[in-house]
This record gives C-alpha cells, structure tokens and sequence, in this order.
C-alpha cells in the first residue's frame, strides 16, 4: 500500500530546538521517555517495513523554540529526502 502521510514529526536533539525532549521526564501527560531522542526521516521511513510504502509525509512543527530554524533543518532533510517531504509550520 502506498500512502501520503499527513502529518508526521522529526526532531534532531542536536539542534537544541527541542528541550522538552533532552532528557526523559514525566509531566502531567506522563512519560516522554519513548521519544527523548531523535527521530529523523530514515528511521521513519524504515518503520513501514514492507507492508505501507511512503510516497510522501508532511512534517508538522514539533514545538521548537525557534520556528523558523526547524523549516530550515527539515527543509535541509527534505531536499536529501528519497520522497516529497512538506512542511506545516507557524507563521511568524
């Protein structure tokens, strides 16, 4: 099966956009600990197996404390990206 994914999210921790997911804790919504760390496209893309088959994703903004450095750190993942990737962000 192939799909369009209409919203997914990336995060690289190195960006230190992402501060909320540096280190596992747990708040009101309970652990984050299954997603402290970073998740990038080849990993998402693996996750299918051979059963769904991505043809394209839309990335929507993960909450980072610069908006327009994560466009630019996706958009960079993006032009590499083996299938179109779009991007929802905040308007500034």
């Amino acid at each position: 099966m192939r799909i369009c994914d209409p919203h997914i999210h990336l995060w690289d921790l190195w960006t230190r956009l992402y501060p909320g997911l540096e280190t596992p804790t747990t708040g009101f919504i309970g652990s984050n600990a299954a997603i402290a760390r970073s998740y990038l496209l080849p990993e998402y893309l693996q996750e299918g197996g051979t059963t769904v088959e991505i043809a394209a994703a839309v990335h929507v903004e993960a909450f980072p404390t610069d908006p327009l450095a994560e466009v630019a750190h996706v958009q960079s993942m993006a032009k590499i990206s083996p299938v179109p990737l779009a991007i929802v962000a905040t308007p500034i």
